[in-house]
């Protein structure tokens, strides 16, 4: 016979999962109002907005949710477990904008910097080999 007791209280699950709410609103009205990238800015966002819908979901799969219903008990964790994957991808997304930026950027220093690279022009044939200091070609 499966136990039909849930993980944890409500009494517990209840004010973390609200304090996790705060920060997490708190977090959105920050990326609002600080990041400058309008494509961060929609990463950020949506992934502030998925973790607030996954907080009462993980609430209600912690201490409503018992394997006496097995059904909705599997529905529950399996939601939860989608949305943070979907939140992993998110978060992938967001890590590739950031290293597109980074090489934007190293591209404009070098360019500024008047590095070699931007000195010479770039040749369409392949480059002679240069003798090795043996005397082998």
């Amino acid at each position: 016979m499966p136990n039909s007791s849930a993980f944890l209280p409500v009494w517990v699950v209840a004010p973390l999962g609200f304090l996790v709410l705060l920060v997490l609103a708190g977090h959105l009205i920050s990326v609002r109002a600080t990041v400058a990238d309008p494509r961060r800015r929609r990463i950020r966002l949506a992934t502030s907005g998925l973790l607030m819908l996954i907080v009462p979901i993980l609430g209600y799969g912690l201490c409503g949710a018992t394997p006496d219903r097995s059904r909705e008990f599997v529905l529950v964790w399996l939601l939860v477990a989608c949305l943070i994957m979907f939140v992993i991808l998110l978060a992938l997304a967001d890590m590739l904008h950031s290293l597109s930026i980074h090489r934007a950027q190293l591209r404009e220093l070098r360019r500024s910097l008047g590095g070699p690279s931007s000195r010479l022009p770039r040749s369409t044939h392949a480059p002679q080999p240069t003798p090795s200091p043996d005397g082998d070609a």
